[in-house]
């Protein structure tokens, strides 16, 4: 599995609070929130129940990673999500020893089509 995801009883709001809270005491730290549910609503007026995804960090670390692989900013940070589903709120991370392993047939093709649009992306930056 590229996940690691679990259900929690407490209210979003609450789950969202003991997350950063929890990275914090094991060294890590929420450098970013992006607010799905939210961008999803202002963007294309769709309304999905509440969901956050959190860009995670450890500085050292990164540093660490960059010494020996200058283009890991490709991979890092990762990400942890809070969210509503069917009336239950759930908590993840990605799994970084999983996040290049194929997550499925149907992820690997949907993934191909991105990978292809971001290296058209940066080739337009480029020429």
């Amino acid at each position: 599995m590229y996940k690691y995801v679990r259900e929690t009883s407490l209210s979003f709001e609450e789950a969202e609070a003991r997350f950063k809270e929890a990275l914090e005491k094991v060294g890590l730290k929420a450098i970013n929130e992006i607010p799905i549910s939210n961008i999803l609503k202002n963007k294309l007026n769709v309304e999905i129940p509440a969901y956050k995804t959190f860009l995670i960090c450890n500085p050292k670390i990164v540093n660490e990673l960059l010494a020996l692989e200058y283009d890991i900013g490709l991979l890092v940070p990762c990400h942890g999500v809070v969210y509503e589903k069917e009336g239950k709120v759930y908590v993840g991370v990605e799994l970084p020893s999983e996040t290049l392993k194929v997550a499925g047939e149907q992820v690997s093709t949907f993934m191909t089509e991105i990978e292809e649009n971001l290296k058209k992306a940066v080739d337009m930056v480029v020429q």
